[in-house]
C-alpha cells in the first residue's frame, strides 16, 4: 500500500515521470514522493502540446445577418485543433457597412426626411429608418421700403437658399384698426411689434406668453373681432387683418404629468420589422427581420416535408407551409433540404469513428504506462 505523502518543504522528496506533453500526450507535472515517509502524491495533468506545423481551417465568412467564424487553428503533425477559433459578427453588426438613402432637405414650406440607413452588402435591407424633419419657416431679411399699387410699407425678402418668397407688410402709419392681445404680443412679419393701428390685409403674428409653472399653452379665443387663425392651438400663430378692430386672448390648462417611456421585452413585429413599443405607443429597436429557414416536417423518400422562414430575433413567420421535396437517395446539387440529412449523418459516423479512435488509442497508452 502507497503511504501518503507530503509536499510540505520541511520534508525531503522530489517528483519523478513528469512529461512535457506533445500531439498525442498530455503533459504531467509528475509524482511527488517523500524521502521522509516514503508516501507518494500525484502530480497534475496538463493541456497537449503541439509542436506544429500548424494550419487554420473552418474559416467562414461572415454574410448580411449570420455571424462569421475566424477559423480553427490545426496540428498538421497529428490533425488535431492546437487552438479554437472564435465567433465574428455578421456585416450588419459592423459600422460602416451601411449607406444614407432618401434623404431630403426640408425648406421654408416643406417637411424633410433625415434618410434610411442601407446594407452595402449583397442584401440591401433597411437597417434604420430615418424619420421626418420639420419645415424651417421663413428666415425674413430686414426688409426694405416698397410700393405695392398705392400702398406703402415695407418689402421683407426669405434669406434661405432656394427659397427667396418674399412678404409685403403695409406701413403701421397707414393702419387703422386695433390688435389687442391678452397674455401675448402681436407683430408683423421680421418680427416688428405692433404699436400702433394696424391696415386691413396685413398678416399679423401673434405670441403667447411663457405659461406659468405646472400649465402650458391650451389655444387662443377670439373675443372680438371675428377672425380665423392660421393655428389656434399654436402658442404663435397668424391671421389676416379684417376691416375692425380685433381682441384675442392665450389660454392655459394643466401640464400633462410626466411620462417616462417603458418599452416591454415583448417583441412586436409587422412583415417588414420587429421593435419594442411603449404603452403609450413610442417606437424603439426597429430593425428589419432576419429570417431563417425552419423545417416542419423532415422530408423522407415517401412523402415530402414542410418548411417555413422565421425570424431569428423576434420569431416572425412567412413562407409557411412551402413543401420540401421528397428524398431522392443522394443529395442533388442546389437541393439544400436533402443535403443538411445526408451532412448529419456523416456527421454522427464521423463522430463514432472518433470515439472509437480515441478510446483505443487511451487503452494503448494505459497498457504501454
Amino acid at each position: 500500500t502507497t503511504n501518503s505523502a507530503t509536499t510540505d518543504a520541511s520534508h525531503g522528496g522530489k517528483r519523478y515521470n513528469a512529461r512535457s506533453g506533445d500531439c498525442r500526450h498530455r503533459a504531467y507535472e509528475g509524482d511527488y514522493r517523500c524521502t521522509d515517509c516514503g508516501g507518494t502524491v500525484k502530480g497534475e495533468t496538463g493541456e497537449f502540446r503541439h509542436s506544429g506545423p500548424f494550419e487554420l481551417r473552418d474559416e467562414r465568412a461572415a454574410t448580411c445577418t449570420e455571424k462569421g467564424y475566424s477559423g480553427n487553428r490545426y496540428c498538421t503533425e497529428c490533425n488535431r485543433i492546437a487552438q479554437k477559433g472564435s465567433s465574428t459578427p455578421s456585416l450588419h453588426e459592423i459600422a460602416g457597412n451601411s449607406k444614407l438613402i432618401n434623404e431630403v432637405k426640408p425648406g421654408c414650406t416643406t417637411t424633410g426626411y433625415s434618410g434610411d440607413q442601407q446594407c452595402t452588402g449583397d442584401c440591401g435591407q433597411i437597417l434604420r429608418y430615418g424619420h421626418v424633419i420639420n419645415k424651417l419657416s421663413h428666415d425674413w431679411d430686414g426688409g426694405k421700403p416698397a410700393t405695392q399699387g398705392k400702398s406703402e410699407g415695407i418689402l421683407y425678402t426669405c434669406l434661405r437658399a432656394d427659397c427667396g418668397e418674399t412678404r409685403f407688410v403695409r406701413s403701421p402709419a397707414a393702419a387703422g384698426y386695433t390688435v389687442t392681445v391678452i397674455r401675448g404680443t402681436a407683430s408683423l412679419a421680421g418680427g416688428i411689434p405692433i404699436t400702433d393701428k394696424v391696415g386691413q390685409d396685413t398678416v399679423v403674428t401673434v405670441t403667447a406668453d411663457a405659461p406659468e409653472a405646472g400649465k402650458v399653452f391650451d389655444k387662443w379665443v377670439v373675443p372680438e373681432g371675428n377672425v380665423t387663425l392660421a393655428d389656434a392651438t399654436k402658442a404663435t400663430t397668424t391671421f389676416t387683418m379684417p376691416g375692425n378692430d380685433v381682441k384675442l386672448e392665450a389660454t392655459y390648462k394643466d401640464a400633462p404629468p410626466s411620462h417616462t417611456h417603458s418599452y416591454g421585452t415583448e417583441w412586436k413585429y409587422d412583415g417588414t420589422n420587429h421593435l419594442h413599443e411603449c404603452a403609450c405607443g413610442d417606437k424603439a429597436d426597429t430593425a428589419a427581420h432576419s429570417f431563417r429557414w425552419v423545417i416542419d416536417k423532415a422530408a423522407t423518400k415517401e412523402a415530402t416535408g414542410i418548411k417555413h422562414e422565421e425570424c431569428t430575433v423576434c420569431g416572425a413567420k412567412r413562407s409557411e407551409n412551402t413543401v420540401i421535396p421528397k428524398e431522392s437517395g443522394s443529395p442533388e446539387t442546389g437541393d439544400g433540404s436533402n443535403l443538411f440529412g445526408w451532412l448529419a449523418a456523416l456527421f454522427v459516423s464521423g463522430g463514432v469513428l472518433t470515439v472509437s479512435g480515441v478510446n483505443g488509442r487511451k487503452r494503448k497508452e494505459t497498457e504501454a504506462e
